[in-house]
């Protein structure tokens, strides 16, 4: 009996640690409400989901090229030009919203697909090539819409943006679906368990017959599709674009994976803890307006919640926890 009580205590511990992000998210967000309780009202856990939604897929794809050992840098400039062209292609050119839903996905992952081929073609670092293709999608935004907002949007997209299903807005349905697809992804499907291996060993990778390049595009191609999946939700929810739009989306996509525990150097993360840390980083930013944190004051109240929160998970937590009730 004791040894099945240990047992159990054991498999408890290495959940809890495996997916500590959550249990990080729900502690913040419930002590926060004790002394915000505006924060536990359905109306602001809604609205932190909602606004969440944007950061999820940015964040996820990012992730998988972090898993791979890669960086994106591009998805804010993919989040603003791919819907500039779906809705060009439906404004200009008659194409039915449906079918520019699933255009806009395509461009992402076009352009995704793009950086990948230069980065492992030519050798370019990830980093250097996807600050490049940044600058030319924004400054593409730019060009075709002459600094104007466009407000032009299809009525398909506007219900998408507001619309809600037994008072479930579509838009957080939709990114858990694509979140529940990525997860499986990730660890059902044989090309998403091989980017892990990818970023963990490159080279035991070419040795076992793996296409090494062929990951890390994926990687990309994913990376830009899921841009370009948050730019569609996002400009349905605020009902208009322009060239600004999302940028300060970028560091909360930093952060998410990195607060998830997706490590830097490829290898290791887990795509559902992704989840956790992208509705974490709204939730504090939510928190620090409830709290009434000034407008000159509140980014830097913010960076500092968004560092504390990574300082706790870099600070071994799994490991204090494992030597403590394991004692592994």
């Amino acid at each position: 009996m004791t040894t099945l009580l240990n047992l159990t205590d054991r498999a408890a511990v290495e959940t809890a640690t495996d997916y500590f992000p959550w249990i990080l998210l729900f502690i913040i967000y419930i002590v926060a409400g004790v002394g915000l309780p505006n924060l536990l009202s359905l109306n602001q856990i809604e609205q932190v989901l909602v606004q969440s939604t944007p950061v999820i897929l940015l964040a996820i794809g990012l992730g998988f090229c972090l898993i791979v050992g890669e960086f994106d840098l591009s998805i804010i400039g993919v989040l603003t030009f791919a819907p500039l062209v779906g809705l060009h292609l439906i404004n200009e050119f008659g194409l039915p919203p449906a079918l520019g839903f699933v255009a806009i996905v395509i461009v992402g992952l076009i352009i995704g697909s793009i950086n990948g081929v230069l980065i492992t073609k030519l050798g370019i670092p990830s980093l250097i090539l996807t600050l490049a293709t940044w600058w030319i999608l924004e400054g593409a935004v730019l060009s075709i819409t002459g600094g104007r907002t466009v407000a032009n949007i299809p009525n398909l997209f506007r219900t998408i943006g507001i619309g809600d299903v037994v008072g479930l807005r579509y838009l957080v349905i939709i990114a858990l679906i694509t979140a529940f697809v990525a997860w499986y992804f990730s660890v059902a499907i044989l090309q998403g368990r091989r980017l892990f291996l990818v970023g963990g060993d490159a080279d035991a990778c070419l040795r076992l017959g793996i296409d090494v390049d062929q990951q890390k595009i994926l990687a990309f191609a994913l990376s830009g599709a899921f841009a370009a999946l948050a730019g569609l939700l996002l400009v349905s929810r605020v009902g208009s674009l322009s060239s600004g739009t999302g940028s300060e989306l970028l560091m909360p996509a930093i952060a998410a994976p990195v607060i998830a525990g997706v490590s830097l150097f490829g290898g290791t993360g887990k795509v559902i803890n992704i989840i956790a840390g992208a509705i974490l980083v709204r939730a504090l930013l939510t928190i620090v307006r409830v709290a009434g944190v000034s407008g000159t004051e509140f980014q830097m109240v913010q960076g500092i919640l968004v560092l504390i929160v990574i300082l706790v998970m870099e600070g071994r937590i799994r490991h204090i926890l494992t030597q403590k009730f394991i004692g592994a």
